[in-house]
């Protein structure tokens, strides 16, 4: 006779703010954690201001969303990357992934315009043809200035 182990899956109540034009970024990613170290989210959503913060009072938290896992409150966002052993960022810091983001998505834009126009990546003033444009755009002694 096989005998085959059952797991059971781990289980972790989510109470976060899905309310409409406003669903609670903290919640999403605090969602997404659980779901990413195995665990099966019942996912409570506060549909109102009055429900959250009723849900706040009764629970004596600040903020949401908040977890628990087998009945014990681990808390919001960074109390459960903590409960998983996650980096935390410090107090303060300041994160330049947006900025680095965002210049890195200008010059795939300026490369795809350059290589629509152009029919490559390049500098504008290294093609003969780009000259004559210029010199019909702007004349010829502005032109050469390139």
């Amino acid at each position: 006779m096989e005998h085959r182990k059952i797991e059971t899956a781990k289980t972790a109540h989510l109470h976060r703010m899905v309310m409409p034009g406003h669903i609670c970024p903290y919640g999403l990613k605090s969602k997404w954690l659980l779901e990413r170290y195995g665990y099966r989210v019942e996912d409570h959503h506060l549909t109102t201001r009055e429900e959250t913060e009723a849900f706040k009072a009764k629970h004596g938290v600040k903020t949401t969303p908040q977890t628990f896992i087998d009945g014990q409150r681990i808390g919001g966002y960074d109390d459960l990357r903590a409960f998983f052993g996650k980096p935390l960022p410090e107090p303060g810091s300041t994160s330049y992934r947006p900025v680095i983001a965002l210049f890195a998505m200008a010059a795939f834009m300026a490369a795809a315009v350059s290589w629509m126009m152009y029919d490559r990546v390049a500098p504008a003033c290294d093609n003969r043809s780009v000259h004559r444009d210029l010199n019909v755009l702007v004349g010829d002694a502005q032109a050469s200035r390139c």
